[in-house]
């Protein structure tokens, strides 16, 4: 076991925040599944045929047309900002850049230089990563060019900061989306956070994301449905009510994307539809999250 777990850990690489690790770490069956997400374990050694390092087709040239810059949608683009994150999670969709690689110093001007020249891009996404692992002072330089496109008019962080790294939401990143607003009132400002059990919602991470809404951002999340984790339906319900509680719309429920090292954490399709019609039996349609698989041309809806 130790000798597999030594494998694990030279092939990828190993983060907790020392938020999540003081959080969590009374050995609770709850502190037991939010650590999960975040542990190595021999299991990752497990590659069924149809996980890859790149379950996206990310790095296709046909819809990665510039350095750190995703394409599918027309309307829409990906910026990836930085390969850093507070904790790196095991099932991680860019496990090949985020706990494979060692950090990168993202370069945002060519996709910059991309949005600037194809006017049917009107929302900019920065995601990495965590942008929110960045200095600030990047960050708004970053944001502010990008607003500056007359055609963009809606700019999204997606984001797990608020929720394992809450320190880093300080005066100065809210600072950054008041500028935002006073400077550019007429774009939408949206952040994506991820969380997959309500009891990543602690009194501290609440308060942040009060201080987020309160410069005019919009919330939503986003989860991905795991094995041991959150598949069953008492967890997802109570993680949707703690989203609502705190004006954060559930937004993607996804099944997980077949990247390698995370085949342990899969919970069969037919299983996810069931648990999907027992959310719909019990909660009102606007809460329930669309429940999605990714591919490269886009996210599929599984359930309607």
């Amino acid at each position: 076991m130790q000798n597999s777990l030594d494998h694990v850990n030279s092939l990828y690489r190993f983060r907790i925040s020392s938020y999540i690790r003081k959080t969590f770490g009374d050995g609770s069956d709850t502190s037991q599944r939010v650590l999960k997400q975040f542990s190595p374990d021999p299991q990752e050694l497990i590659n069924p045929e149809h996980f890859s390092n790149d379950p996206l087709s990310e790095t296709h040239s046909d819809i990665h047309p510039a350095v750190n810059l995703i394409h599918k949608y027309k309307s829409k683009v990906l910026v990836l900002v930085t390969s850093e994150c507070p904790v790196f999670c095991r099932y991680c969709t860019r496990k090949r850049k985020t706990l494979m690689s060692k950090p990168e110093k993202a370069d945002w001007l060519p996709a910059l230089d991309y949005v600037k020249n194809n006017a049917s891009i009107n929302e900019v996404i920065f995601s990495g990563g965590d942008p929110f692992m960045l200095p600030v002072g990047q960050l708004q330089q970053m944001a502010m060019s990008f607003a500056q496109i007359k055609h963009v008019g809606f700019l999204r962080w997606h984001t797990r900061v608020v929720n394992t790294s809450p320190e880093r939401v300080n005066q100065k990143l809210l600072d950054m989306f008041l500028a935002l607003k006073e400077f550019h009132p007429q774009k939408i400002y949206t952040l994506v956070s991820h969380i997959n059990l309500a009891e990543e919602l602690t009194e501290t991470v609440k308060l942040k994301f009060k201080n987020l809404q309160s410069t005019g951002l919009r919330l939503y999340n986003q989860s991905v449905l795991l094995k041991g984790i959150n598949d069953d339906f008492e967890t997802l319900r109570d993680l949707i009510l703690a989203l609502i509680d705190n004006q954060i719309q559930p937004y993607y429920l996804h099944q997980l994307d077949r990247v390698e090292g995370s085949s342990h954490f899969e919970v069969k399709e037919e299983y996810g539809l069931q648990l999907m019609q027992q959310l719909r039996e019990a909660l009102p349609a606007w809460a329930i999250p669309r429940y999605v698989r990714d591919s490269k041309s886009g996210k599929s809806n599984l359930f309607y």
